[in-house]
């Protein structure tokens, strides 16, 4: 089957998974794929509703590669492979500006059933990305500008990025490794992984879930509540700005015998426990559930809360910090 969505022909490559009844229900599915020019393109903008997003950016190239498939569930298989038609795929520039391409689908609002539609899309790394779904995962590698990802109800899972990232969701985890730009992010219910990110900050905010970060770099700001918090930061500026809040769960954190910086540790119905041999301390007050002190001098600030859970702060041998190049991944690949 084929079929013309404004300038760009859209090749269905079959139904690939069809038509068997779950509780009076009959799921339809079919692919797409289609390529789209990006000279003078700086900026991909990726939007669906019920579906995942998966972007590769693979080092040069003058083409958009887009692939996926979309599905509409519904009371037939009739019904279904109607509304499968309405489902529209689109790859155009803007109008007002011609230097962002915009991957749509666009599904219209059924009045029973669902419907979505998924992408697997490769891209020249040159490029900044915004990327939108809802009920659907996000993952994306390689890209060198910058990349803001929304969904909700399903995981973010980005690497090897060169520029910054800011990424949300809700009810799901984030996953950011090898980020050269500064990481802003967000969810509720969902755990936040964060590994060799940040350029001037590092921020990541979250309910009811842990957050971990390791080898951040520039200010490190993790904000949980109902959630336990580690940062071990081996190759942190020598005057680091760290702030770190949770409650109902325990914080533990490990900074360079090097920092200078004012210390203040609180918790309330636990402990503290605290190593800070190797450095030099000054003003030190402490006790079971607060301690303060000045590590080297001072300079900048660590700061680490709770509540009803134990807060352990030890100092570790200091790491030079190592760049990375951001992966490539040939056209494909499910790297």
């Amino acid at each position: 089957m084929t079929r013309t969505t404004g300038w760009i022909g859209i090749v269905a490559v079959g139904l690939l998974a069809g038509c068997g009844w779950r509780g009076g229900s009959s799921r339809v599915e079919t692919g797409f794929h289609q390529k789209a020019d990006l000279q003078g393109v700086s900026l991909v903008v990726v939007e669906t509703q019920n579906g995942r997003i998966d972007v590769r950016c693979n080092g040069s190239g003058g083409e958009a590669d887009i692939a996926g498939d979309k599905y509409v569930r519904a009371s037939s298989r009739e019904v279904a492979r109607q509304r499968l038609d309405q489902i529209q795929i689109e790859a155009q520039r803007e109008a007002d500006k011609p230097e962002v391409l915009r991957i749509k689908a666009s599904i219209p609002k059924f009045p029973d059933g669902s419907a979505g539609a998924n992408f697997q899309i490769s891209l020249p790394a040159n490029l900044a990305l915004r990327l939108r779904t809802s009920n659907g995962s996000v993952a994306a590698a390689g890209a060198r500008g910058d990349v803001d990802v929304r969904t909700s109800n399903g995981p973010v899972e980005v690497e090897a990025i060169e520029g910054n990232l800011e990424a949300r969701t809700s009810n799901a985890q984030v996953i950011a490794r090898r980020i050269a730009g500064d990481v802003r992010a967000v969810s509720s219910n969902g755990d936040i992984d964060i590994e060799a990110c940040g350029r001037q900050c590092v921020v990541a905010k979250t309910s009811n879930a842990r957050i971990r970060a390791i080898d951040p770099r520039g200010e490190v700001t993790l904000v949980s509540s109902n959630g336990p918090v580690e940062l071990r930061a081996p190759s942190l500026a020598s005057e680091p700005q760290i702030r770190i809040e949770t409650s109902n769960a325990h914080v533990q954190v490990e900074v360079p015998r090097h920092v200078r910086a004012a210390l203040d540790l609180n918790t309330t119905n636990a402990r503290i426990r605290a190593d800070l041999s190797g450095a030099q301390v000054a003003d030190r007050e402490d006790g079971d559930d607060a301690l303060s002190a000045i590590l080297n001098g001072g300079g900048g600030r660590i700061d680490a809360e709770t509540s009803n859970g134990p807060v352990h702060f030890k100092l570790i041998e200091a790491q030079p910090l190592t760049a990375e190049a951001p992966a490539t991944f040939p056209a494909g690949s499910d790297q």
